[in-house]
């Protein structure tokens, strides 16, 4: 009697990783025959994956538990948890308190962002700052562009530019 069997292993490059980047997976399951189907599972949604080694890109902060399902040539089949991938990204937002302005009126800019231990940099006519909430004063008539970066603890940055917001 010959028993054939087949489990399912799998692992990717990186447990930790910012939304946006790359991840590699790496498929090393054992099987007494040929693997012949592979399926990946990377998130919540359908998003998945036939090939043997692929790539996936999670773009939304959070805590994703990928999954390796595979068959081999006799049809046994084996499924793996892979470890858990933190994905961290700053999630950029702001309010102003006014965009309908007379000249040296003070605004003020107060930042709604959202991440793990976030630093801040405020680009404003030609003026940078690097508070939470800031407040500006705008000394001559223009449409002035209000950008807001952020960075977190991990790395991970994102912005926001918001257009032609101050008038």
């Amino acid at each position: 009697i010959k028993i054939e069997g087949i489990k399912a292993q799998g692992l990717s490059n990186v447990l930790k990783v910012c939304g946006g980047d790359t991840i590699f997976f790496l498929d090393s399951s054992i099987s007494t025959n040929a693997i012949k189907d592979y399926k990946w599972k990377f998130d919540y949604n359908a998003d998945s994956s036939e090939v043997e080694n692929p790539f996936y890109i999670y773009n939304d902060p959070g805590i994703y538990t990928p999954l390796l399902h595979v068959t081999d040539s006799f049809g046994c089949y084996d499924s793996a948890t892979l470890t858990s991938i933190e994905v961290n990204k700053p999630i950029i937002d702001f309010d102003i308190s006014d965009t309908l302005i007379c000249k040296n009126d003070l605004v003020a800019f107060k930042n709604k962002s959202q991440g793990n231990n976030l630093s801040f940099k405020w680009e404003i006519d030609s003026s940078i700052q690097f508070s939470r909430n800031i407040d500006h004063i705008f000394n001559y008539v223009n449409e002035f562009d209000v950008k807001l970066y952020a960075i977190d603890l991990f790395g991970c940055e994102d912005s926001i530019i918001k257009k032609k917001q101050i008038k």
